[in-house]
């Protein structure tokens, strides 16, 4: 039973990355100053075309990364489902752990793909 609950946990978090990062892909907020529902690095909020690439890009992110997490996820968590509560407690928190980090890496890339797209003023750099 304790399986089951951390497989649910896994799933719940790789299916949210998929569904917010679809969301953000496909219909990116607004750009506002004053908008809750945002993803925001400094530079992201220059003008309408840096919010737009980077709400598209995290989106887009998000989005892949759950679709690879998913079954990667699922997978290790199998392997699992005979073992012991320890042992099944310490391969979820190990899964949730990998997880977590990469929900976090995309402010790396995105702020990469900023400066490289964008001088400090949020002007687009030709190419």
């Amino acid at each position: 039973m304790f399986w089951v609950f951390m497989l649910l946990i896994v799933v719940v978090i790789t299916v949210t990355m998929i569904v917010i990062g679809f969301n953000y892909k496909s219909n990116p907020p607004e750009f506002s100053e004053n908008n809750v529902k945002k993803y925001t690095v400094k530079l992201s909020g220059k003008n309408k075309d840096t919010w737009l690439f980077s709400q598209k890009l995290f989106g887009e992110i998000w989005f892949s990364s759950g679709i690879v997490m998913l079954p990667g996820s699922l997978i290790i968590m199998s392997t699992f489902c005979k073992s012991s509560m320890l042992v099944v407690g310490i391969a979820g928190s190990l899964v949730l752990f990998v997880q977590s980090i990469l929900m976090n890496l995309h402010f790396i890339f995105v702020r990469k793909a900023l400066t490289h797209n964008f001088d400090k003023n949020g002007k687009r750099i030709s190419k």
